[in-house]
């Protein structure tokens, strides 16, 4: 049996599953999400859900027994070890050593095998990619028609995600602040490629959006569209992965929906960096697939 922790938002989950998929098939395990964490969040929400996903979701009370112990920093580390041998029989718990890409070893592991981090990147499941992008089909009956059918049109044009992350990211020091000319840079590159591109536009900040691009948008006479009816956040992911290309932020959450995308021609349009040049803790080398075009921030 494979364990994996589960935490963050739509991107987050996404890369978390990924990964301890690619673990279940290599080891011809069964899958289990753990979503404890989402019984203390307030803003945060699983939406794995919303995806026909191939894993077990939730805790059975033997196993919260041993989460409760394992992320107990009172709980002495020895016994925190010892622990999983006693209730699994031969169990492992094998937690992110760095944020980069690195090899994670898992032969001569058996049992029962815990999976701790954030796993940002492809590498990190790229032999399972048929088999993941089959699991993450949507889950149709979770959204309602209004949603759907725009994703039908929205497929049928040449449309455009454009992916403008602001808000939390204004208050963690590390992440880069994607300036007007990073999108500037972006829109004029789909538009020197794609033939009558339709700009679909997502936010969690219209107004800088109305400030910085809309003027561009007009002055150049370019179809857009700002996407302001739905509801939550998998609503808006949906519709961003439905999109033909994609323009992304130095997010998870836009960084998914792109590669979820079913266009076999897709352009997809991204930040060099993910992170600010005086962040070395969290080096974003291989966050970017290679395929995918990087403009420089």
């Amino acid at each position: 049996m494979i364990y994996v922790d589960i935490s963050g938002g739509i991107g987050n989950q996404l890369f978390q599953y990924a990964f301890a998929r690619d673990v279940s098939l290599k080891l011809n395990e069964k899958l289990v999400l753990d979503d404890t964490w989402y019984q203390q969040s307030t803003d945060r929400f699983f939406r794995l859900d919303y995806f026909n996903i191939n894993a077990r979701v939730g805790l059975k009370k033997y196993e919260k027994l041993y989460h409760a112990f394992h992320n107990n920093t009172f709980v002495p580390r020895q016994l925190r070890k010892i622990l999983p041998q006693l209730i699994y029989n031969k169990s492992y718990y094998i937690s992110q050593k760095k944020f980069c890409f690195y090899p994670v070893e898992i032969k001569g592991f058996n049992r029962r095998i815990g999976l701790g981090g954030l796993w940002q990147s492809e590498k990190y499941f790229e032999k399972s990619t048929s088999i993941i992008r089959n699991d993450l089909q949507f889950n149709d009956d979770m959204f309602p028609e209004i949603v759907l059918d725009k994703g039908v049109l929205i497929q049928n044009e040449n449309s455009i995600m454009l992916h403008v992350r602001r808000g939390d990211y204004l208050s963690v020091p590390i992440y880069e602040n994607l300036e007007k000319k990073y999108f500037i840079d972006a829109i004029e590159l789909v538009c020197s490629k794609i033939n009558a591109p339709k700009f679909y536009i997502f936010s969690d900040d219209i107004n800088w959006v109305q400030f910085n691009l809309l003027n561009y948008f007009e002055k150049q006479n370019i179809n857009y569209c700002i996407i302001g009816f739905t509801k939550t956040d998998i609503e808006d992911f949906f519709l961003m992965s439905k999109c033909r290309h994609a323009i992304i932020s130095n997010s998870t959450f836009s960084w998914w929906a792109a590669w979820l995308n079913e266009n076999n021609q897709k352009l997809i349009i991204a930040p060099d960096r993910w992170f600010k040049r005086e962040v070395t803790k969290y080096p974003d080398i291989d966050i970017l697939p290679g395929r995918w075009i990087k403009i420089h921030v």
